[in-house]
């Protein structure tokens, strides 16, 4: 509040604000008003020391939270609030608050998304690290089957001895290109899977 200002008393009465300051032995400063109204109860004066003028019971000393700046809106040709424009005004602050309550709860509700997300991003993380630590085990162990040669046993009668089974080149996978295909097969759905996560 400055000196000058139009205020409101008590939610009533309407005045100027004519000291602000320390008053008296009091904590804190005051605001010292001349109500436009005879509804006061000094002249300016407290404890035999003047602080302002103003006539005889219009003066009046308050904290600050305990007046507010004046809106002509809200008040009669008397300067006393208008009764009828309370409900105006109680539904205009009630609307403000449940309208910050809302807000209060979008930001809430978007702050618990952005952690169920952050969430569901390092679990995939953590899925696609796994992935590639099976393929790298996968291609370990395709080095380790390097030196085994392409052929395979051909497929042998029931009571054929092992000494007559034979080695023949054929078109079927051998156990290396199966692995191969697998460790191929795993690398793709990473990549997918890494796509999908990076795209979000």
């Amino acid at each position: 509040m400055n000196v000058g200002d139009r205020v409101v008393v008590d939610g009533m009465y309407t005045g100027t604000v004519k000291y602000v300051g320390k008053v008296g032995a009091k904590q804190g400063p005051s605001v010292g008003i001349e109500l436009d109204t005879p509804n006061g109860d000094n002249n300016g004066m407290r404890a035999g020391r003047a602080y302002f003028k103003c006539s005889s019971r219009h003066g009046v000393f308050r904290e600050a939270h305990q007046i507010k700046k004046y809106c002509p809106s809200e008040y009669n040709q008397t300067n006393i609030i208008d009764t009828r424009m309370l409900p105006v005004v109680e539904e205009l602050h009630n609307q403000h608050d449940k309208r910050a309550i809302e807000l209060l709860e979008e930001n809430m509700q978007i702050q618990r998304m952005l952690e169920e997300l952050q969430k569901e991003n390092g679990e995939l993380k953590q899925a696609l690290e796994r992935e590639k630590r099976k393929v790298s085990g996968l291609e370990r162990t395709v080095k380790l089957l390097e030196p085994i040669p392409e052929t395979k046993f051909a497929q042998a009668p029931f009571n054929t001895s092992f000494n007559e089974v034979v080695f023949s080149d054929t078109d079927e996978r051998t156990p290396q290109a199966i692995i191969l295909d697998l460790v191929k097969e795993i690398r793709a759905k990473i990549e997918t899977e890494t796509h999908l996560f990076t795209s979000q």
